[in-house]
């Protein structure tokens, strides 16, 4: 949901921010030796903890700025305390800086700390980190890291230097280095610190999992730009802030500044990757290539950002023996990097090494897992759990290493800790082991032959036609003049609870088969949920034509007062209505379409409950007994009594929202039809084990058109799943306590194998809504997900049999969405065009407005993404009409063709205001078909995994009656086919779940009811 990906990366900035406050906290007790590689001597420093002595011997020069004589007397005369001891200059310009240090006055802080010699006894040491720390405060990072780095120069010399001291000018300098994205020096300070086995949580975390705890967070982005405005010419924070531009989606501004820092120091290799990082973002191979092939072979030192994306260029070379020297160089110095690892399983891929490859995906899974975890670790390290699930994760795939630094991590911080202690204790018995990345990391990269260049036509997208038109889509709310007043009820007081962020959900379903589509919108409750009243109710708006809508929640039995969420529609027992099931945090409702308006609650009856925090939920047959089975996403473990929350000191209402990654995550839960009216949790038989999911959005369907429906999950921070259905295994199936026997189907999680479960970097995000359906016009179903603010939303293009390729960049969808926080998603044609358009509704989950320096809006736009007929897309969101020049808290989406008027309408759910009716007033020629499936015989009743294909045109025009989509929602199961100027269709073909095939010629655009196995179609009242 909610979540974010990238919220735990706010703490960690925060948690530097404070070391920053609040240096030096951890004292050692007795001397210790560190080497400061990359330090101006190189040399190693000598460290001893003492006081620093109260006199010396110095002439008192000049006073430094800001300083007057009397100033600088009274300081002496303060010193001496009366004693009859005169103090030396040295000690009164030290006490004089830490006096403007208090006074935050960081310049002239410095000036005092500038006045004192190196060579002060027992103080001109430490006025170099004294004074380095005072141009910090006073964003001059230039000065600053000189300054730090001299200190640890001077440290090596002295034994006048506590280590407390030491490790303020690590924490300062890692701090420097992380916010200037110079990551690979970064982790050269922590490698000193790591080698003497006093690093804190941080420390390790950092050293073990650079790739994983990423600087780009809002606040880091801030720190750079503010030190920049100090320091224009710095060449590390133009090339930072450069590269911090383009994770922001502003490309033009990022490249700019990163070609003029290429063009002032053609041989910085950061700026260089940052522009490279660039053209990645814009799928521009051809400006890579140019920057690429000149180089010479990558080297360990090399950016890890520059290896990855030359590695990526070879692979598209068919070059996979270059592409591994790319990728060898960046994982023999960070064994954790998950974009080295994605790009190397590309590589095995080319070259037909399925063992190796196989490796590969098991470490960037695990290495997802591991990137949720850290969230926990970072948040709540007073809980162990986190750090020893790193660490078994870690001995999991081979990287001993990270798991040993994480568990001796443990034990520092618990002694007597079993886990940890086990886990060391199995290390030392496998002593040498092999590491099994040199499996996959072969040393003679000569024996590799790279394959030959084949361009074939595998997932080419459809020839582009030309627009018929011409005319921008138009769209208006029109909610209120409807009649549809509701507005969820969240019971928002200030406590930033993760129970508030998620939101409601929609319904788009005809319940009393009119014709005419109702909705129905989820609602909250008050919190915690003893203190419910009953005056909050889901909302049931029965659609009386002509664009009016009626409230008729009560009269259909439907008033129950829950913290509910998402919900889903299918006519389960096979009656001819459409039943409904609710999804809430601790309280799921199963209600039963009674045929006569109203409903019945059959929850117990049908064992349905789940009594856990549940989002999304979707019925399909996924046994094919043609029965609908329900599928229940559930999301974490929390309480609302009492709830648990985060404190923000900066925040008015003093809490933040909590991030996901704290919060263990919920199994999903497989209830299987008996055909009977029950149902039966059949999760573990099935092999559905997401149990680190934390789910959101949900989608099935047939991804590799084998007739069997898949399960596709997006979860909140961590990989996302896809469960292959492998069917039904003969004469394994279980018997309910009444003797029924159940046909139960058997689910293989492939997410990572098949391409689905990361972003093309390797990383997984904090995952939201889901769309699905044919956009390149290829005859077979992509994906796309909704992210966090900060990532971009993803396109997963399906290249035949359920195998997909991240194709963000090249579909012009990522910098768009950049800066936006993406929930409800749907791919639908607002124009009749017959290609698949995308809207995505927006709205961040913490309201932060108060902050100046904050720059993550609250509310936000809409987007609508036109389809270019070429695998790309155009924003035309602010040409679209007066529903996208407003700002909502947006959450779930439904389609649904409301008016029956042949085009597709939306319904929107907002937080902190009124859902939203949206018409589509798009002025178009184009016909369209509106299909009304009824299945019988074999088939599920509503038709759930139908297949609808429009044959004759010059490309494949596919569409498919899924379960879920978007998030938290159901939307119109009607399917609609555009079909531009091609009217009448040549050919309709629909293959039923069941496995029959019905063909008609000629079929003029329209709305009409379709039955499995009757000949005509039966037009429906437009």
């Amino acid at each position: 949901m909610v979540r974010t990906g990238r919220r735990w990366q706010l703490a960690f900035g925060a948690v530097v921010l404070l070391l920053l406050v609040v240096a030096g906290v951890v004292i050692f007790w007795h001397p210790w030796r560190v080497a400061v590689p990359g330090s101006p001597a190189g040399q190693d420093v000598p460290v001893t903890r003492s006081a620093i002595p109260a006199s010396g011997e110095a002439s008192r020069g000049n006073l430094p700025a800001g300083i007057t004589q009397q100033q600088y007397d009274e300081s002496a005369r303060s010193l001496g305390g009366g004693g009859g001891r005169e103090p030396a200059p040295a000690e009164v310009f030290y006490h004089l800086g830490m006096t403007r240090m208090g006074l935050k006055q960081f310049a002239s802080a410095a000036a005092c700390f500038a006045a004192i010699p190196d060579d002060a006894p027992g103080i001109g040491t430490v006025a170099r980190l004294r004074e380095g720390r005072a141009w910090l405060e006073a964003w001059n990072a230039p000065r600053a890291e000189r300054l730090l780095w001299k200190f640890l120069q001077l440290a090596g010399s002295s034994h006048g230097v506590r280590d407390n001291d030491v490790l303020e000018a690590f924490d300062l300098l890692r701090y420097l280095l992380g916010v200037q994205l110079r990551l690979e020096r970064q982790r050269e300070i922590l490698k000193a610190i790591h080698v003497t086995g006093k690093g804190d949580t941080i420390d390790t975390m950092l050293y073990c999992f650079p790739n994983l705890l990423r600087w780009d967070s809002s606040q880091a982005i801030a720190w750079a730009e503010d030190f920049l405005k100090r320091s224009p010419e710095d060449q590390a924070l133009r090339v930072a802030v450069g590269r911090f531009r383009i994770r922001q989606g502003r490309l033009d501004e990022g490249e700019s500044m990163l070609e003029k820092c290429c063009r002032a120091d053609p041989d910085d290799l950061s700026a260089l990757a940052g522009l490279l990082a660039c053209h990645y973002e814009r799928d521009d191979w051809e400006a890579i290539g140019r920057l690429v092939e000149p180089l010479p072979p990558p080297r360990e030192t090399d950016p890890w950002l520059l290896s990855t994306i030359r590695g990526h260029h070879h692979n598209r070379q068919n070059r996979c023996r270059s592409a591994i020297e790319c990728f060898r160089a960046v994982l023999l110095t960070d064994p954790a990097n998950a974009e080295a690892y994605t790009g190397l399983a590309k590589s095995y891929e080319l070259l037909g090494r399925e063992p190796q490859r196989q490796i590969v995906l098991e470490r960037t899974a695990a290495l997802g897992r591991i990137a949720n975890r850290l969230g926990c670790a970072v948040y709540r390290d007073s809980d162990l759990l986190p750090f020893l699930e790193i660490a078994e994760l870690s001995e999991s795939i081979g990287l001993r290493f990270h798991a040993r630094a994480v568990a001796e991590l443990i034990l520092r911080l618990q002694e007597d800790h079993v886990g940890a202690r086990s886990l060391l204790e199995k290390l030392d018995a496998e002593g040498a082991a092999a590491d099994p990345l040199l499996a996959v990391l072969p040393p003679d990269l000569d024996t590799i032959a790279d394959p030959a260049l084949v361009r074939g036509d595998r997932g080419k997208v459809g020839q582009r036609g030309e627009r018929v038109g011409g005319v921008p889509p138009r769209f208006r709310d029109i909610a209120r003049e409807a009649g549809i007043d509701f507005e969820r009820f969240d019971d928002m007081r200030g406590l930033s609870r993760i129970l508030e962020q998620n939101g409601g959900g929609i319904a788009a379903f005809d319940y009393d088969r009119d014709g005419r589509v109702d909705l129905f919108f989820t609602n909250g409750c008050r919190l915690p949920r003893k203190e419910r009243t009953g005056e909050q109710s889901n909302r049931l708006f029965r659609n009386l034509g002509g664009s009016r809508f009626a409230d008729v929640t009560v009269a259909a039995g439907l008033w129950w007062n829950g913290y509910c969420h998402g919900c889903a529609v299918g006519d389960y027992n096979n009656d001819g209505f459409d039943d409904l099931y609710v999804t809430a945090f601790g309280e799921n409702r199963f209600w039963h379409n009674n045929g006569d308006g109203t409903f019945s609650d059959v929850t117990d009856r049908t064992t349905t409950a789940v009594p856990v925090w549940s989002s999304s939920a979707a019925f399909a047959d996924l046994n094919g007994d043609g029965y609908l089975d329900l599928y229940v996403v559930n999301y974490m473990q929390t309480t609302d009594d009492p709830p648990e929350l985060c404190r923000s000191e900066n925040d008015p209402n003093r809490y933040i929202c909590c991030p996901a990654t704290i919060f263990p995550a919920e199994q999903d839960v497989f209830f299987l039809s008996d055909g009977h009216g029950g149902f039966h949790d059949v999760t573990v038989q099935a092999g559905v084990t997401g149990v680190d999911g934390k789910g959101l959005g949900l989608v099935i369907c047939d991804v590799d058109r084998n007739g069997l429906l898949d399960v596709y999950v997006t979860n909140d921070g961590t990989p996302n799943h896809l469960y292959m259905n492998q069917g039904v295994e003969a004469g394994s199936e279980p018997t309910t306590p009444a003797g029924a026997v159940l046909a139960v189907p058997r689910f293989r999680e492939e997410a990572m194998v098949r391409g689905a479960a990361v972003d093309g970097y390797g990383h997984p995000n904090a995952s939201m809504g889901i769309a699905c359906g044919d956009y390149d016009n290829d005859g077979w179903p992509d994906l796309l997900s909704t992210h966090f603010y900060g990532e971009t939303n993803i396109l997963y293009k399906n290249l035949g049999d359920g195998i997909f390729v991240d194709e963000t960049r090249a579909s012009g969808l990522g910098p768009p969405s950049r800066l936006l926080l993406g929930f409800g998603a749907v791919f639908f044609d607002c124009d009749n065009d017959g290609w698949l358009d995308l809207f995505v509704t927006n709205g961040h989950v913490d309201d932060r407005t108060w902050d100046k320096r904050n720059v993550e809006p609250y509310r936000m736009p809409p987007s609508l993404y036109r389809n270019d007929r070429n695998g790309q897309f155009t924003e035309v969101s602010p040409s679209a009409g007066p529903y996208f020049a407003r700002q909502y808290v947006g959450r779930s989406v439904a389609t649904v063709d409301f008016d029956n008027d042949g085009d597709q309408d939306l319904v929107v759910s907002h937080q902190a205001g009124p859902s939203a009716l949206v018409v589509n007033e798009t002025p178009t020629a184009c016909g369209s078909l509106t299909l009304a499936l009824v299945g019988t015989g074999g088939s599920n009743r509503s038709a759930i995994g139908a297949r609808i294909e429009v044959v004759g045109l010059d490309h494949p025009l596919v569409r498919e009656l899924m379960g879920g989509t978007s998030y938290q929602a159901t939307c119109d199961q009607r399917i609609h086919v555009g079909l531009g100027q091609h009217t009448p269709v040549p050919l309709l073909r629909i293959l039923w779940p069941s496995g029959n095939v019905q063909e008609w010629q000629n079929v003029p655009a329209g709305s009409y009811m379709v039955v499995e196995g009757r000949a005509d179609l039966v037009p429906a009242v437009r």
